[in-house]
């Protein structure tokens, strides 16, 4: 059995889970090794074998800058590590992109007496690697999703993969005693993310009777006024996108300006694929005005979305 493990990858959420599936019962030693000083000092303490506990695993985390001078220098890095491996298992993590190790000397040198796992960020276009993930996250708190309700919260999830697994326990406690996940046990969970989502686009394509609905659903979850900032910022990202459609720029050049992900820009896109310039900038006044009127005490937070919508018929 192999007891070096290298991890190499950034996704340090996948990281993480994996240690901790390593170390069991296990006692953590565990070295940050982000600069020369810190790299000495642990060649140092390994030439003494008999410092090192019993049933404990060494978690060495080498940073970019300390892999490059094992790699040019001859430090006897490899040997210490094979060494230590006689009397305890090593976890070496190297949490940054692998292609900036292409061809490196030290993987070469261990791989054949590592365990070697990667655990590379997913990105926002590997929509069935993220589905698989949610799946095996949900198989592990045995949870059953239905299909389109792993649809809806793939898409979610899609440029936020971070907070996946911490929501998806919340998920879980939400749905106790039960286990099967619904589409409408997503929308309830996430209800502001998506009802907001929906309220926005029902209001730049003119569906008002939808409009109507979902105001009585959000109300009840949030603040008028905290509804009218996320519609301001959801319609003035449309309205910056919307001009630069307009003067031409591609895809990839809109994404860099705006600093928005790809993937909801392309989404972005088509809801906006018949919506002017001139009415994006009508709703945004006419909201400003709904916010001034709220907070000067003009209108109550009754009424203020209603006639909103009211005056955004009119448009």
């Amino acid at each position: 059995m192999k007891k070096i493990n290298l991890i190499i990858g950034d996704d340090l959420n996948s990281t993480n889970e994996h240690v901790n599936k390593l170390l069991a019962e296990a006692t953590l030693e565990k070295y940050e090794l982000n600069n020369l000083e810190d790299f000495e000092k642990y060649l140092s303490s390994g030439l003494n074998l008999s410092l090192f506990p019993e049933n404990t695993i060494q978690v060495i985390s080498l940073s970019n800058k300390v892999l490059k001078h094992i790699e040019k220098e001859d430090s006897g890095f490899v040997n210490l590590i094979k060494r230590i491996s006689f009397y305890k298992q090593i976890v070496i993590v190297l949490a940054f992109d692998k292609k900036q190790i292409v061809d490196s000397n030290f993987i070469n040198q261990i791989k054949p007496v590592a365990n070697i796992v990667e655990c590379t960020k997913l990105k926002y276009w590997q929509t069935a690697q993220i589905k698989e993930k949610i799946k095996q996250i949900g198989s592990e708190l045995n949870l059953k999703f239905e299909e389109s309700a792993l649809t809806l919260i793939t898409d979610y999830y899609k440029d936020k993969l971070d907070n996946l697994r911490s929501d998806i326990q919340k998920l879980q406690l939400y749905l106790l005693p039960d286990n099967k996940v619904s589409e409408k046990n997503i929308k309830e969970l996430f209800s502001g993310v998506f009802n907001i989502e929906d309220l926005y686009k029902s209001i730049i394509l003119h569906k008002d009777k939808e409009i109507f609905s979902l105001l009585n659903n959000i109300k009840q979850a949030h603040p008028v006024l905290y509804i009218i900032a996320s519609l301001q910022n959801k319609l003035r990202q449309a309205l910056k996108i919307r001009i630069s459609l307009d003067e031409k720029l591609n895809k990839n050049q809109i994404a860099k300006v705006l600093g928005i992900n790809l993937y909801k820009l392309e989404k972005e896109i088509v809801t906006l694929k018949n919506i002017s310039t001139t009415y994006l900038k009508n709703i945004v006044s006419k909201l400003s005005e709904i916010e001034y009127k709220l907070k000067s005490g003009i209108i109550n937070d009754s009424h203020a979305l209603e006639l909103f919508v009211l005056g955004n018929s009119t448009i």
